[in-house]
Formats: structure tokens, C-alpha cells, sequence
């Protein structure tokens, strides 16, 4: 995952078949399906918001793959500050289009006509309490409407 705004407008995905061949093993364990990919507007930009889930480091890998096999466009994952302490882990989420989950970020990448991939909520949603499954936990975390709204 890049902090830096021109290695992360010069970024270039992977071959469509070397990112699937990344995702032999969890194509293989999950059975996936993404519905509605032939109605996005590939002229973009495109927010995608989502609900993180428990197995998020596996099904949004999958999704995105659905994505980029079938528009051609690879949606670029926005992500929180912590994802920089992991060792290993920031250098595989920017090989994998990562990039720091800030407003310049969000907005450089909208004027660009990207698809975008962002989780609000981050860890809050992942670590549920007992009944807590299927709940938004966005809280005020909710500049990503801000940039949706101002980039149209």
C-alpha cells in the first residue's frame, strides 16, 4: 500500500491471469459470486462501500478479481494507517493496489476515473460482540460520502 500520490496514480495492474493465479487456492475453497458487475458504469469514478467481514482478507481479493476480469478496471483498495506496521504487509497491499485511505488519496484517485474499495469501519466490524453480525459500525466515519458527493 502506497502513501504517495504519483506511485499510486502510476500504478499499473497485474496481468488478469497472474492475479488469478494468486487466488487459485481461496477460488477453489469459496464459492463465489459477484452479481450486477455488467451494470458498472465503467466510465467511473465508482466507490464501493462495504461491510467488512472476518474472512475480508480473502472474499475482497475475490471480488475485486470479479471486478477487474469483467469491466477490465482494477478497483483500488483504500486502507487505514496500521497496514503500515505490518511487516511484509505494506508491500503486498500496494503490489495488490493498496493505497493509504486519505482524502487527497480518495480524491486524486476519483479525478483519475478509478474504482475504489473502501470498509469504514475497519477492525470495529471484523471483531463483532455476540448478535452483532450484519450491523454497520461506520459511526462518523463518513468522509468517503463526502468524496463520493464532491467527485459526482
Amino acid at each position: 500500500m502506497t502513501d504517495n500520490l504519483q506511485e499510486a496514480l502510476a500504478f499499473r495492474p497485474p496481468p488478469h491471469e497472474e492475479f488469478s493465479k494468486l487466488l487459485r487456492l481461496p477460488r477453489w475453497y469459496f464459492s463465489q459470486e459477484v452479481l450486477g458487475v455488467d451494470h458498472l458504469d465503467r466510465n467511473g469514478p465508482t466507490l464501493f462501500v462495504g461491510n467488512h467481514t472476518r474472512f475480508g482478507l480473502l472474499d475482497v481479493p475475490l471480488i475485486i478479481r470479479e471486478i477487474y476480469l469483467n469491466t477490465g478496471l482494477f478497483p483500488r483498495g483504500l486502507a487505514d494507517r496500521v497496514h503500515y506496521k505490518v511487516p511484509l504487509w505494506k508491500e503486498m497491499m500496494t503490489r495488490g493496489g493498496g493505497v493509504l485511505g486519505s482524502r487527497e488519496m480518495c480524491r486524486a484517485l476519483m479525478q483519475s476515473g478509478s474504482f475504489i474499495v473502501v470498509f469504514p469501519a475497519w477492525a470495529r466490524e471484523v471483531f463483532k460482540g455476540k448478535g452483532g453480525n450484519y450491523q454497520l459500525l461506520w459511526k462518523n466515519r463518513l468522509g468517503f460520502v463526502r468524496m463520493a458527493i464532491e467527485n459526482g
